[in-house]
C-alpha cells in the first residue's frame, strides 16, 4: 500500500486545512501518517480544531473523524508537551506521542511527503 506522510507545524487554518483534507483525500487509498511539531501541537488539544472554521471550508471536525475512520494516524512529537506545556491527557483521543526517529522511521518509505 502506498504510504503518504504529512508534517504539520501550525495551529493556523492555512496549515491544518489543507493537512486534513488532503491527509483525508489520500487516506481513501494509502497509509496517511500526519505528524504535528510543536507548531502544530496546541492544535491536537481536545475541542481546539472544532474551533477552526472558516468560512467555505469544511467543517474541521468532521474532517478528522473522516480521516481516523479512514485509518490515518495522527502522530504528535514527544518534546512538544514540554515545549508547549501540554499533559497526554489533554490531547484528543487518537493522538500517538512518539519521537522524531519513529516518525521518521515510520515513513521512511512514503511515496509522498507534505509539509504545511
Amino acid at each position: 500500500m502506498p504510504k503518504t506522510a504529512i508534517v504539520c507545524d501550525g495551529c493556523e487554518p492555512h496549515s491544518l486545512f489543507p493537512t486534513f483534507i488532503l491527509g483525508s483525500a489520500a487516506a481513501m487509498g494509502d497509509e496517511v501518517i500526519l505528524f504535528f511539531t510543536p507548531g502544530g501541537a496546541p492544535a491536537l488539544v481536545k475541542g481546539e480544531l472544532e474551533k477552526k472554521e472558516p468560512q467555505g471550508m469544511p467543517e474541521m471536525g468532521e474532517l478528522v473523524r473522516s480521516f481516523q475512520a479512514l485509518g490515518g494516524r495522527m502522530l504528535v512529537c514527544d518534546l512538544c508537551l514540554e515545549a508547549k506545556d501540554l499533559q497526554e491527557e489533554e490531547l484528543r483521543d487518537g493522538i500517538e506521542i512518539v519521537g522524531v526517529t519513529s516518525f521518521l522511521a515510520d515513513t521512511q518509505d512514503a511515496t509522498r511527503t507534505f509539509s504545511f
